[in-house]
């Protein structure tokens, strides 16, 4: 959707009466793009607006969010739900389109309807361009039948047709077995899953998908991405001093807007051992990119004395040979430091975490299909946590042929003038409220989801949500979105929270 007068219009008038604004702004090399997102949160509905500069040409996106009775809709650029039962890891796969989608949920079924057209998506944390495609129509009917048998439904009319339809069964009851037939891209789909998950130490998962090399539904540049074509397979035990893991997965790269799409398949095998102060790991990595092999393996051996630890790694291909000592010493405990050692070649990283600032910087070794090589590439991240909600984030991303790109850029809530201190619009009859707060019962910039609305918390740790209806709605902790520095986990918190009730939840700081 090319930026125009709409937007720019959208872009500084609808903030003027949003409940809660977030600003977004930044730069990155991938897909050298500049660019910012105003996202507006209102009492009832949600705006986006989003606009840049993508590789010397001008792009923006548009996104509205509204309930209509017991419909959510959205319209606008936007990623619609397109997966199935039978996916390889239960990947939650989404087409980029721009139009207009309606879902309606129950407890046992869901349906989703849209209409506009495809898109290509290019997204940043800061910016998200799109430019139309293919008129497109989607529908997606998921229905659980029974405590074991559920069916989806998926038809997707553009300039090629698909129809597809699963079925699912539970005979166990970490046991999963799924089905799907049909017609995909105008051509035969079949696919079956046999997956099984204890969650906690036996996990194994069996994929096998036929299709048309037509029938693609996701490509991501500068990303690698899980194909679900062929046999994909994998399994994992884990214990408290042993693991052992093997996999066999087909995946999709792109390493440039301008360059082809790269078919690769990937075996790997890995186990690991953990005694006492000592462990060790060996892996062995086994590429196919486009009916060229590669091979790799790699091990490491690691004491760990508390406050220092060594860490001795072997990485080997057909082209070359190498081996890496690592140190790391934790000189407190939001300071470490880490000295990689290589041939001739020495490079110190570290890390730092406090309440303003959460940063990391060092070297990561991994394998490349693509290339057929280990690669050592930057890693480096830093956020920092500023008064009055403003946070800074810059970092790295390694691409597929092994290359480094970097994104920065900085993000501020502010409240709107229908917003107070406490975040309630009052003319509203109910409120869904609560607080965020650690271990120690201080608050924390937290975030969730209720119902289909994304709330913060202040710097009391409080959140608000004002609504007409005294129902009760399903609520879900979305640590991603936390606007406290740092990596979150949750320690508990309730799923449903009632209007006129406060909820507490405790979140830990991993």
């Amino acid at each position: 959707m090319k930026l125009g007068t709409i937007m720019l219009l959208c872009l500084f008038a609808w903030p003027l009466q949003a409940q809660t604004i977030q600003i977004t702004g930044g730069d990155s090399s991938i897909l050298q793009a500049v660019g910012g997102t105003a996202h507006l949160y209102f009492q009832n509905s949600e705006t986006s607006v989003s606009g840049g500069i993508l590789a010397g040409h001008v792009y923006g996106s548009i996104n509205e969010g509204f309930r209509v009775h017991d419909w959510s809709i959205k319209a606008g650029s936007m990623f619609v739900p397109f997966s199935f039962a039978t996916d390889y890891g239960s990947a939650h796969i989404q087409l980029a389109t721009e139009g207009i989608e309606a879902i309606h949920a129950t407890q046992n079924s869901s349906l989703t309807l849209f209409g506009g057209t495809s898109a290509q998506h290019y997204q940043l944390p800061f910016f998200t361009g799109s430019k139309p495609s293919t008129p497109t129509f989607l529908l997606s009917y998921r229905r659980k039948l029974s405590k074991r048998w559920a069916t989806e439904t998926h038809v997707e009319a553009s300039d090629r047709q698909t129809a597809i339809q699963s079925i699912s069964f539970l005979p166990l009851t970490h046991l999963d077995l799924s089905a799907a037939a049909g017609i995909g891209s105008n051509a035969l789909f079949c696919a079956g899953r046999i997956s099984y998950d204890d969650a906690n130490h036996w996990k194994a998962q069996l994929n096998w998908t036929h299709h048309s090399p037509d029938f693609r539904r996701i490509t991501l540049p500068y990303q690698t991405v899980t194909e679900n074509s062929g046999l994909n397979a994998g399994g994992a035990f884990r214990s408290k001093r042993y693991s052992i893991s093997v996999d066999r997965e087909n995946v999709l790269s792109q390493e440039s807007v301008a360059t082809p799409l790269l078919q690769s398949t990937v075996t790997s095998a890995a186990t690991g051992v953990k005694l006492g102060i000592a462990s060790a790991n060996v892996s062995m990595y086994f590429g196919n990119t486009n009916h060229e092999s590669s091979r790799g393996q790699s091990a490491s051996g690691t004491l760990d004395f508390g406050r220092v630890s060594s860490t001795t790694m072997w990485y080997h291909t057909a082209a070359s040979s190498q081996a890496v000592e690592v140190l790391t010493e934790k000189i407190s405990r939001r300071i470490s430091l880490s000295q990689f050692i290589q041939a001739h070649d020495i490079n110190v990283g570290g890390s730092y975490t406090s309440n303003l600032v959460t940063g990391s910087v060092g070297y990561v070794e991994s394998f490349y299909p693509v290339l057929g090589l280990f690669e050592k590439t930057l890693s480096a991240q830093v956020n920092f946590q500023l008064p009055n909600a403003m946070k800074i984030v810059a970092g790295t991303l390694s691409t597929p042929d092994g290359h480094v790109k970097w994104t920065a850029y900085a993000s501020k809530f502010t409240e709107g003038p229908m917003q107070g201190g406490t975040g309630r619009v009052h003319f509203a009859k109910y409120f869904y409220a609560g607080r965020f707060v650690d271990e120690k019962n201080q608050p924390v910039l937290g975030a969730l989801q209720i119902g289909k609305e994304i709330v913060f918390a202040d710097n009391d740790g409080r959140f608000v949500l004002p609504t007409n209806h005294k129902k009760a709605q399903s609520i879900v902790v979305v640590p991603d979105q936390f606007i406290a520095p740092g990596n979150w986990t949750v320690v508990s918190a309730p799923v449903q929270i009632d209007a006129d009730a406060e909820a507490t939840i405790v979140v830990r700081r991993k």
